[in-house]
């Protein structure tokens, strides 16, 4: 169960549904912010940058979801009733950004959106929505526990001081955050690759310090990270070339 933050009105507040939010609301205000200084229509990109949005986060929501089931298919098939109860916890990111990923194509294909041009300021917009979820991970700890260590700075969860790998990946999510939106000034159009290709080399350092559960999971972590990282990289040589002056950078 997410622990709770605050009440409201005698409602409970927990920690990764308020950061997750938050996280939201500041990746839909910067790819809002980014679309106005490098779209090809500002301000139609700009308004439509929240109706895209929710359609990402119903993919992130239910994908995360949904490969968080797979991998514990066994269970779910004998408790098939808690598939839907996710504030329990229980999230893929993995998951998350393939159907994020489809959900949104397709929603910015029907709000007539350009497809490589919108995915390099909302890709820029979601990492750091992500860094800022991840806080509430941090906060959580459920499925997120790293390995033991004796470092001054581990978190002490059940006894054992472990590294706070969330909190890792917040932090250096936060720092290529700010560095890939400033990098979109100069190469707006390599982005997206460079922002995906961050993002698997992120994962792939803090993996070693996470504990999983089966052990198989932190190889297929790695794996698509690899992925990722080969994706990434392959988008950024194929549309980083464009030159930030070129009439084709916006087209």
């Amino acid at each position: 169960m997410w622990p709770e933050l605050f009440t409201i009105f005698g409602l409970p507040l927990r920690s990764f549904g308020f950061f997750v939010a938050l996280g939201f609301i500041v990746g839909v205000q910067v790819a809002s912010w980014l679309s106005k200084r490098y779209g090809s229509d500002p301000e139609h990109d700009a308004q439509r940058i929240p109706d895209l949005s929710w359609a990402a986060l119903i993919g992130v929501i239910a994908g995360a979801r949904l490969a968080y089931v797979l991998v514990n298919l066994p269970y779910y098939l004998e408790h098939p009733v808690e598939i839907f109860q996710i504030w329990q916890g229980g999230l893929v990111m993995y998951g998350g950004m393939i159907l994020a990923l489809v959900l949104g194509i397709r929603k910015a294909r029907q709000l007539g959106m350009q497809i490589w041009q919108t995915a390099d300021y909302c890709l820029t917009g979601a990492f750091l929505g992500q860094a800022i979820g991840r806080i509430g991970c941090l906060l959580n700890w459920y499925g997120e526990a790293g390995s033991p260590t004796h470092l001054p700075w581990a978190f002490v969860v059940d006894g054992v001081a472990r590294h706070p790998v969330t909190g890792y990946l917040s932090l250096l999510y936060i720092l290529g955050g700010l560095v890939l939106t400033a990098f979109g000034r100069s190469v707006p159009r390599g982005t997206a690759g460079a922002t995906i290709l961050y993002y698997a080399l992120v994962r792939s350092l803090c993996e070693p310090w996470r504990e999983y559960e089966p052990p198989y999971l932190r190889e297929l972590s790695l794996a698509m990270c690899a992925i990722l990282a080969l994706f990434g990289l392959i988008l950024f040589r194929w549309k980083g070339r464009v030159p930030a002056t070129s009439v084709e950078t916006f087209s």
